[in-house]
């Protein structure tokens, strides 16, 4: 939904924001065409090192999801309530799936979280383990969403980021960079506090 103009009547804020979309889901060897070369060496690398599995449980993600924050330096910005609950509903609904890539030795490597509804589905959350990020598998459990999508839906959407690193990645499934608008509301203390702070930087230039 791009026509937001009545919130912005209302007082809420609008950002542009981008997503990276697949559209025709249905023929695999197509979408395998369309991935850049990196990502299915990557694929090829971690088929040899790890499976797929797809019955771990929340706790075990949330571990994966959380490392992958604190890598980075980052609060993980969900707790394990909060996953817990929205994996009751999809679980409920049939609308989505918790898959890790495992190897031998029973090590977890990456965790994905993919979703989806009657619109499309989403690659809604993932994380890596530190130490084994070199192993492919991040990328190969981003195609088997994709591939697990196909069988629901004909639109995978990354979710979106504007991270670089993050927005390469997605870029390389071959998916199309979308625009959507991202509509919050804040209070007018906290809105006056952002402008003050805007204002300071550019006085001081710094950022």
């Amino acid at each position: 939904m791009l026509n937001a103009l009545p919130f912005h009547w209302a007082g809420y804020r609008l950002e542009a924001r981008y997503t990276y979309r697949l559209h025709g889901l249905r023929s695999s060897s197509d979408l395998w065409a369309g991935l850049r070369d990196n990502i299915r060496r990557e694929v090829r690398k971690a088929r040899k090192r790890v499976e797929i599995v797809d019955d771990l449980g929340i706790d075990r993600f949330f571990d994966v999801l959380s490392k992958t924050y604190e890598r980075q330096g980052i609060p993980t910005p969900h707790s394990l309530d909060e996953l817990a609950r929205l994996e009751e509903a999809c679980a409920a609904r049939g609308a989505g799936a918790l898959l890790f890539a495992r190897d031998d030795a029973g090590q977890v490597h990456a965790a994905v979280w993919v979703v989806w509804d009657r619109n499309g589905a989403y690659y809604l959350l993932a994380g890596a383990e530190p130490n084994l990020r070199t192993s492919g598998a991040s990328s190969l459990l981003a195609w088997e969403a994709i591939l697990r999508a196909g069988e629901r839906t004909d639109v995978f959407d990354f979710h979106g980021s504007m991270l670089q690193p993050v927005e390469r990645f997605f870029r390389a499934f071959g998916a199309h960079q979308t625009p959507y608008l991202s509509v919050t509301r804040m209070s007018p203390a906290l809105r006056l506090a952002l402008v003050a702070r805007s204002g300071l930087r550019d006085f001081t230039g710094r950022g």
